[in-house]
């Protein structure tokens, strides 16, 4: 038998769709799992967003964050030299 008629008897096919493409498919057709996915998307975007969005508009300034106060018991005074006078809490 030559080459040939060898190539010509045994003809590679193809297949029609990858198994990535066959996964894909199934994957659509559970629609629990396509609707988890978007709300996946949904979150990383809005995550990202907030990254984006904090970088430009400052929500607090952490030099005004008291820890140290933050652990005393509930009423406690102020006593505080990191704020100044008028910014002090009532």
């Amino acid at each position: 038998m030559d080459q040939e008629t060898y190539m010509e008897n045994h003809i590679e096919l193809k297949p029609e769709t990858s198994l990535l493409g066959e996964q894909w498919a199934i994957f659509k057709k559970d629609k629990l799992a396509l609707a988890n996915l978007f709300f996946l998307l949904f979150l990383c975007i809005v995550a990202v967003l907030g990254k984006m969005l904090t970088k430009v508009y400052v929500v607090f300034d952490s030099s005004m964050v008291r820890l140290s106060e933050k652990f005393l018991p509930p009423l406690s005074p102020f006593n505080s030299d990191l704020v100044p006078a008028e910014e002090a809490p009532a």
